[in-house]
């Protein structure tokens, strides 16, 4: 999901818009900044051990800065983590918000449905999980091509919490309409959310 916002947030940088392709200079900023998150997080991980929630962050960081450079190599880092969270995890717990955004990344959309299924058995979800469930199904609606579907589901995470992960999606969703103005307005407003 983030990588999914984060992607977002870069194509307001370089909306696609003929004859505009050249991505701002926040891109090497923005690479950067994951790349030194990242490197913490190891030390983090290292230090703590058997702890399944820094395997889940150090693989987050991974899905982003795998959203950024396009790097395969990072995916499978992140799923390698995740699994190891897993292991780690007692039953019926572990990052499974965060594996369902990879699977979403990596277009496995059964997958993401299925841990999707997972995280909703939690007995309390807060408004953030509930308003990452509500989008991610909004994420695997639209890589099927219920553009619609995409955007009321996306419509009512933004209404249970709103931020700009949520206008980062909404912003994609115009996009893939056609309504490239109101996308990157959205955009913009995800990254000012973002600082």
């Amino acid at each position: 999901a983030l990588g999914l916002a984060i992607a977002g947030v870069l194509a307001a940088l370089f909306i696609a818009r003929p004859g505009s392709v050249e991505p701002s200079e926040g891109y090497g900023a923005e690479l950067a900044s994951v790349t030194s998150r990242l490197e913490a997080l190891k030390l983090r991980s290292a230090r703590l051990g058997n702890d399944w929630t820094a395997l889940e962050q150090l693989a987050e960081a991974h899905t982003e800065r795998a959203a950024l450079t396009g790097n395969y190599a990072d995916f499978v880092l992140a799923e390698d983590l995740l699994a190891a969270a897993f292991s780690l995890a007692t039953p019926g717990a572990g990052p499974f918000l965060t594996r369902a955004g990879l699977n979403v990344s990596l277009h496995r959309l059964e997958l993401a449905e299925a841990d999707l299924a997972a995280a909703e058995q939690k007995l309390l979800l807060s408004s953030a999980e509930r308003a990452t469930i509500l989008g991610l199904r909004a994420d695997v609606l639209a890589q099927r091509g219920d553009l619609q579907g995409a955007l009321d589901l996306a419509l009512e995470a933004a209404a249970v919490h709103p931020g700009p992960n949520q206008d980062a999606r909404l912003g994609n969703i115009e996009r893939s309409h056609g309504n490239f103005d109101a996308a990157e307005a959205l955009f913009r407003k995800a990254g000012a959310g973002y600082q």
